[in-house]
């Protein structure tokens, strides 16, 4: 009787096989979540810029960001916040104005007026982001941009 040869793999050899794709994954799971990350901090601050922008039109137009605001500025936010036609999603949220669009979900913009011609914008990780993400974005009406990392409490490098 002629016996044929087998073909096929040896357990050892899809052990090896599948311990390099482990040994793979292990390396790229953690280099692709940082870039994930850093490309969603992007996304918030071109978001941020976008918005001041729009601001910078509105204030040159009125020649102030909002109504209703407190005498002196520091006593509290102003209550009408002056908004373009075309500002995308506008609502309420803990006493703060929204302005603009979130980025993907994963970034929430809020934006507190301090006076008719001051305001900070403020991009914070939203939802189930902020479980990954601690650094948060801060932008005023000077343009002066800071990432401030909420969980070593200074503020961010490279971002």
């Amino acid at each position: 009787m002629l016996r044929t040869k087998q073909q096929g793999f040896t357990l050892t050899e899809v052990m090896i096989v599948v311990a390099v794709l482990a040994i793979l994954a292990a390396i790229a799971v953690p280099s692709f979540s940082h870039f994930t990350k850093k490309a969603q901090l992007r996304k918030a601050k071109a978001a941020l810029l976008e918005n001041a922008h729009a601001l910078e039109q509105i204030y040159s137009k009125n020649k102030k960001f909002a109504d209703g605001c407190p005498t002196p500025p520091s006593s509290g936010n102003c209550s009408t916040p002056l908004l373009p036609d075309d500002s995308g999603t506008v609502g309420t949220d803990g006493g703060e104005r929204l302005f603009g669009k979130v980025p993907g979900d994963k970034f929430k913009i809020t934006t507190t007026y301090t006076a008719a011609d001051k305001y900070e914008m403020k991009a914070e990780p939203n939802g189930a982001w902020a479980n990954r993400e601690k650094r948060e974005l801060t932008l005023d009406n000077t343009g002066h941009l800071v990432c401030y990392d909420t969980k070593t409490q200074a503020v961010c490098k490279n971002f």
